[in-house]
Parts: structure tokens; sequence; C-alpha cells
């Protein structure tokens, strides 16, 4: 195994853009109780296609669960670490999403009569556990984090990071597992929706942060425009498929996937360029104060 202890510089677009949509889901959901309100701000219908700037929110955590894949697990590939030691932290975060996700989805069902205790109370002594759990084992890798929405992120992140550790983050087998994730949709198998359409967001994500890794030298331009071009070639390929399927969320179809992640695409090179190519937000102090400022 190769030793090496540098530290890729972080990205400083990442953590303003993960700010971003952390802030924009706080916001929708806050809006989703109100009534009266615009209808650009709500989901689109089911069975209607259409979708909103609402819509967009769960894809974009999707595209950054797996542009983070290559800036976590690209080192530890370059330094030739074991591919099972790496595939089993990548199955204790999937299998932490999944545990909190499912946690989080039974909320609904909640008694407070059968607990003891109010909803509130136990969702924050819950929470709490989890971050005194995460705090407690980060120095050994192992982190809790979460069948809900969680658990939709914790099978595209798992499925995305086995291809991009078996595949060791070659573009050209990225791209392919991309087109593949789409097929398995279209051809109507079995948790098509789960291991296609939703993971091909992630795997757009994959495809994206691969161009971060240490050993690739590319030039700040080069990386913007392979992006740009990436985002509009997604978002073209999804409206030509429009006509056939449509654009639906709750069907999870292939053009919505790909419109979507080609958006969160262009979305996030403009974050790049003006965070990291342009300097705006590079410093920490700068960085983490608007972090805090795009969440609250």
């Amino acid at each position: 195994m190769k030793k090496d202890n540098s530290k890729p510089p972080r990205l400083a677009a990442l953590d303003l853009f993960r700010g971003f949509v952390i802030a924009a889901m706080v916001f929708v959901n806050y809006c989703a109780g109100l009534e009266a309100i615009p209808y650009w701000l709500k989901h689109a219908p089911p069975g209607r296609d259409a979708y909103t700037p609402v819509d967009l929110v769960f894809p974009a955590f999707l595209f950054m669960s797996g542009l983070a894949i290559p800036l976590s697990l690209g080192p530890r590939l370059k330094r030739e670490e074991p591919r099972s030691a790496i595939l089993g932290k990548v199955t204790i975060r999937v299998l932490s999403l999944l545990f909190l996700g499912a946690v989080t989805a039974s909320l609904e069902n909640y008694s407070e009569q059968a607990s003891g205790m109010s909803q509130p109370l136990w969702t924050f002594l819950f929470y709490a556990g989890v971050i005194l759990l995460w705090r407690a084992g980060s120095g050994r890798g192992s982190r809790l984090l979460g069948l809900g929405i969680l658990g939709i992120i914790g099978w595209a992140y798992g499925v995305c990071a086995a291809v991009y550790v078996a595949a060791k983050g070659k573009t050209q087998v990225l791209f392919g597992a991309l087109i593949l994730m789409l097929v398995y949709y279209l051809a109507r198998t079995p948790l098509g929706d789960l291991l296609g359409s939703q993971a091909a967001i992630a795997m757009a994500g994959v495809l994206v942060g691969s161009h971060f890794v240490p050993e690739r030298s590319r030039s700040p331009a080069a990386k913007f425009s392979f992006m740009v071009f990436l985002g509009l070639g997604l978002w073209l390929s999804g409206s030509l498929l429009r006509p056939w399927q449509g654009i639906s969320k709750d069907e999870a179809t292939a053009s919505f996937a790909l419109v979507t992640a080609g958006e969160a695409c262009a979305l996030f090179a403009a974050f790049y360029w003006l965070c990291d190519v342009k300097d705006w937000g590079k410093k920490r102090a700068c960085r983490y104060d608007l972090g805090f400022c795009f969440i609250f």
C-alpha cells in the first residue's frame, strides 16, 4: 500500500453548493405548510408531465452525493488501499443511511402515548444520539448518516461508489455505467427507479467529481467546460426522451433524471467558477460563513 498523507485542496464550490441546496430544502418545506402559494413553489402534481424548481432539490442531493464519491474514495484508490476495505466503509455508510431513512420515514406513525414522550423530544434525542455516535466514531471512519428519501440516497450512493471503485475512476466506464442505469430503468426492470434513473443522477455527480481528484491535472477552464457540456448533453437527452415518457418526479422517469441532473451540473459549474476559479469564497472563513448563511 502506498502512503500518501497529502490532502487535496478543499472544493469550496461543494461547500457552498451544499449549503445552498439545504437552504432551498428548508425553504421548500416551510412553504409547503402555507396556503395560496404560487404553482412554482409546489411539487408538480402526480401524473402530470411537468416539474418545478421545487422538484430540483432532491436531484441536487443525489448529484452531490455522487460528486463526493471521487473526492472521498479517490485518495484511497490512489493509496492502493484494498478494495474490500473501501467497499466495507461504503457498506457502513449505506446501511447507516438506510437505518436513518427508515426511522425518519416511520415518524408519521409515531405514538406519543405508546412512547411516553412527545414526538419533538423523541426526535431531538434520536438525532442527538446520532451526532454523538458520529463524533465518537469519526476517527475510525464509521459514520451514521441515513428508507424514505435518505434510503434512496443511500442506495444511489452505494451503487455509484461500487461502480467507481470497480472502474478505478475511469471516465469511459463511468459514462457507460450511467447509460446502463438509464437502460435498466427503461427496460421496466424491478427497482428500475431506485437502481436505474435515480442512481443515474448520482452517477452524473460522480462523473463531475472524478475531474477533481488530484491525479487529474486539468485546468479550471477545462473542468468548467466539461461540466457545462455534460450538463447541456444531459438536459438535451432528457428533453428528447420527454415526448416518449414525460417528466415525472414521482415516477422517476429517465427524462426527469437526465434533465434535472443536467441542471444540477450546470448550477454546480456556476458555483465552481465563482468560488474556486474567481476566488470568491475560497478563504476558509468566507466559505464557512457563507455556507452557514445559506443554511440559516
